[in-house]
């Protein structure tokens, strides 16, 4: 997803300068460590992140078939 904003599992990644960690993602959902605490996303939702909203457009959980770094989860999120 060309303009999506990619947190691979476990990775802490920032999303317009906020550190956020995606952890136990699932086909339909993900759990994410931000500066204000834990919270639970489902695919579809919306999740606040410093004030911006953003969507949650993809939930792809860790596959021992996938090559590449274990895990290898993620969860893909759009700005509103």
């Amino acid at each position: 997803m060309a303009d999506a904003i990619v947190l691979k599992q476990n990775l802490p990644t920032k999303v317009d300068g906020t550190r956020v960690v995606a952890y136990n993602v699932t086909d339909d959902g993900a759990g994410l460590q931000t500066p204000d605490g834990r919270v639970s996303v489902d695919l579809d939702g919306t999740v606040e992140l410093d004030g911006r909203s953003y969507t949650v457009v993809e939930t792809v959980p860790h596959s021992d078939e996938r090559e590449g770094t274990k895990p290898n989860g993620w969860v893909s999120l759009r700005r509103r």
